[in-house]
This record gives C-alpha cells, structure tokens and sequence, in this order.
C-alpha cells in the first residue's frame, strides 16, 4: 500500500490515508485517465505498460500488515469490475477486505453492470467496512446509476472529473440511493473546469436529498454557492 494525496482518502487520525492495487490494468479506454499515465511512469511490470488488467499476488496481504485502522481507496489503478478481471480475483480481494474490520475500504467502478448476482449478495454481507462507489462524469454515464440499486448500504458518487451537465442524468435517483458525493475537475494535458451550473446542479441536489458532499480542491468553485463542502461521511 502506498500513501496517497488523494483529499477524500483520510485516515480516522486525520493523516493521509493509502491507496492498495492488487490489480493493475482497465480497458475502459478513458482518454482523461491518470492511472494509464502512472502506470507508465512507476513501471512494475510489461503488464502495468500495456494497463491490461492484471493480479499482482505479492500484494494481497498488505492490508493485514497494518493494525491501525486506516482507510484505503481499493483500486486506485484499475477497474474491478472490468470483463476482463474474473471473479477469483476479487473474491481474493474480498477475503482480505473481511479480515481488516478496523479498515475502511473505498473503490470505484465505471462497469456496475458486470457484476454478478453473487456478488451482490455478497456486497450486503458482513463487509460493513466497503463504500462501493460508482464514477458519472457526463449524462452518457446514466446507466451507472444501476450500481446504486445494489442492497449495500455504503454507496457514493464520483462526479470526477465533471465533464459535463449531467442535469439531464437521473442524478436526483443516484442522491436518493447513495450516501456521498465527490465532486472534482479534471487533471492533466489539457484539463478543463467544470461550468458553474454543471457544478450547481449537483450541489443543489445534493442539498434536496440531504447528501454529505465533498468538492475537491481542483475545482473553481462558484463563490455564491459558499465554502466548499468537504463532508467525509464514512469516519462518522
């Protein structure tokens, strides 16, 4: 595990929390992706280059080397749920993630819909210690709001990087069924802001529905709208 600048990933003491990536590797082929672009630049192996999802088995049981309770953004460099990584591997990740109860675990998807009903039932279990979140950067992402209908009751939205209005999204049901919200700004070569309504749209949800909110520090965050929201709900 590593220890990471990411604002949303803190420990329950208030330091930096850790990122942990026992799979390398996604093939959603994002031209914004900032995990392809440090694969190839802490290079690992000719896989972590290519970025085809891979297992590096040496780091499964980094987790269990820390007692402290820590909390860690699971799959920094890879997508879970993407075809091309089978189910043995994230049962192994689960397995882990079942013997570290003082840890909180965060991770990502933009493939809600390869998940198996298996694991469905398996993400309402007893991993009580999980935030599974699903990534929407532009109304195209509609059809991720279906992770949100899963029967785990840590869910969030990344809203990152915002690339465009997603009003037109059914946004106000991801509120509803999820239980934070992360808003940022894309990275990078050519990064862009967010439009001040694309911004607003969400916040304003977010404040309909009751939902803890956190806008990253990239953002040009609209002054009327106040002080940026930097709510963590997961060390309550």
């Amino acid at each position: 595990m590593n220890k990471t600048k990411i604002e949303w990933v803190i420990n329950p003491d208030g330091t930096p929390g850790f990122t942990w990536n026992p799979i390398v590797g996604c093939t959603n082929g994002c031209s914004y992706c900032y995990a392809r672009r440090l694969a190839k630049r802490f290079v690992h192996c000719q896989q972590c280059v290519d970025f085809f999802p891979h297992l590096h088995p040496e780091r499964l049981d980094q987790p269990l080397k820390r007692k402290k309770p820590a909390t860690i953004f699971l799959g920094s460099m890879c997508d879970l749920w993407d075809p091309n990584v089978p189910l043995a591997w994230r049962q192994k990740i689960w397995d882990v993630v079942g013997q570290t109860p003082q840890h909180t675990y965060l991770l990502l998807t933009k493939q809600p819909l390869f998940a198996t009903e298996g694991e469905q039932l398996l993400l309402d279990f007893e991993l009580g210690n999980l935030w599974v979140g699903v990534s929407v950067t532009t109304e195209r992402d509609k059809e991720r709001d279906e992770l949100l209908d899963w029967p785990a009751d840590r869910n969030f939205v990344s809203f990152e990087p915002l690339l465009g209005d997603v009003y037109a999204c059914d946004y106000q049901k991801a509120y509803i069924l999820s239980d934070w919200a992360i808003v940022g700004a894309q990275t990078g070569p050519q990064a862009k802001q967010p439009e001040e309504d694309w911004i607003k749209h969400i916040i304003d949800a977010g404040e309909r529905s009751h939902t803890p909110v956190f806008a990253k520090d990239n953002l040009d965050w609209p002054a009327e709208l106040g002080p940026k929201p930097r709510e963590l709900p997961y060390l309550k």
